[in-house]
């Protein structure tokens, strides 16, 4: 029977691998399907092999693929190892690196927004220096000094 558990942090992640170890008998398995924005390198994915095995999980070797559009690494676990949340810290450099994969990707459309963030901004800040060019000249004039609201209190005549 197929479940899906959906998780968007490390929390939801834990707690989704735990209820699904729950929910298995000792030597049954369960496929755990990573959807993420970039296919991991083949170096990525047997490092987290050996990390996995080195902290005792029963796991095939992870495979990515490309399902349609979404990158997918795919992973075979059997029950026997009580250390599902250790899977957490294996997850946030697949996530790390599939964000990389997808800047690199996309660099082209990332400039073009970069660009055009900066023509507005340019264009933004040339309409501010243009609306306070009056009000700068009339400061300059008086010799840079702010003009003081009369003194009205005796207090404030006094201490002159």
């Amino acid at each position: 029977m197929a479940v899906e558990l959906i998780g968007y942090n490390l929390e939801d992640m834990a707690l989704a691998l735990n209820a699904m170890e729950a929910s298995l008998k000792t030597g049954e398995q369960a496929r755990l399907r990573l959807s993420t924005e970039g296919l991991p390198s083949e170096n990525n994915l047997e490092s987290a092999y050996q990390n996995l095995i080195a902290n005792g999980f029963h796991v095939n070797r992870p495979t990515a693929y490309l399902d349609g559009e979404v990158a997918v690494t795919d992973l075979v676990l059997t029950k026997g190892s009580p250390q599902w949340v250790g899977l957490i810290p294996i997850i946030v450099p697949i996530f790390t690196i599939g964000l990389i994969a997808f800047g690199i990707m996309k660099i082209e459309t990332i400039a073009g927004a970069v660009v055009k963030i900066l023509i507005v901004s340019g264009v933004v800040v040339l309409l501010l220096a243009i609306a306070v060019r009056k009000p700068v000249e009339k400061y300059i004039e008086r010799g840079g000094k702010i003009p003081l609201a009369p003194a009205t209190s005796k207090k404030a005549l006094a201490a002159k």
